[in-house]
């Protein structure tokens, strides 16, 4: 039987099953993707730059990356942090977690500033294509008790401490 804990973490739906016989017994291994939710309420009426200051996070921005982060639709959203648990590029993001979109820059900046003590333990980040189709991100990280928040263009492989937020298609 599959389970999920109901706790911050939990298990999604997303399962790879294999069932071999080892030493006359079947033997079923499991793995799956790590996932948690926070619902934020947004206000896309902000700038990019205000959503980054609620955050009152320590800013290393390349400010004309962060004025093309897509701020959305005001209101409601369940934003799911995914961590995929192995390095993955930003076109694979997309390939692995089909059927979710990235969260915009104003749902992950809101979660962001609701619970910054759950964001201490937790690398989370998000991206979108800039104004020439290049990767753009932005991730939200503690380190040594600092709160940091990077905004600039990637082009590399993200390693597997990163949860990825992201909304589901509707």
């Amino acid at each position: 039987m599959l389970t999920k804990k109901v706790c911050v973490r939990y298990n999604i739906e997303r399962w790879y099953s294999a069932i071999s016989l080892k030493n006359g017994v079947f033997v079923e291994t499991k793995s799956s993707l790590e996932s948690f939710f926070r619902i934020v309420t947004v206000n896309a009426d902000l700038t990019p730059q205000q959503a980054l200051d609620a955050t009152n996070r320590t800013q290393h921005v390349d400010s004309s990356v962060l004025t093309t982060a897509p701020m959305g639709e005001s209101g409601e959203v369940k934003v799911e942090f995914i961590k995929i648990g192995r390095s993955v590029t930003d076109d694979e993001i997309e390939l692995e977690l089909v059927g979710t979109r990235p969260a915009t820059f104003a749902e992950i900046a809101k979660a962001n500033e609701d619970d910054p003590a759950l964001f201490d333990t937790i690398f989370n980040c998000t991206h979108w294509k800039g104004e020439e189709g290049e990767w753009c991100y932005a991730t939200f990280h503690n380190f040594f008790g600092e709160r940091l928040v990077y905004v600039s263009r990637y082009g590399a492989v993200w390693d597997d401490r990163w949860f990825f937020a992201r909304v589901r298609n509707k």
